[in-house]
């Protein structure tokens, strides 16, 4: 996935399905890079979580309600 495409999700909550069968919710709150890499921040009730951009398979919104931490 690209962060053009992720930039639609910013503020909302989403469950994301990463490599490794790694899925996640929480809401986008970011998009930046680190050491040349695109990183997005989920932040969720329990931790923010840093994904590569490159690792993520699927992004869909969701109600708040749902949470699946990674």
């Amino acid at each position: 996935m690209k962060s053009i495409d992720l930039q639609n999700y910013l503020g909302k909550h989403v469950l994301v399905y990463a490599q490794n069968h790694r899925i996640c919710t929480g809401s986008l709150t970011g998009l930046h890079r680190e050491g040349g890499k695109e990183i997005m921040t989920l932040s969720s009730t329990t931790a923010d979580r840093k994904i590569p951009v490159s690792a993520i398979q699927y992004v869909i919104e969701t109600p708040s309600r749902i949470n699946y931490n990674c």
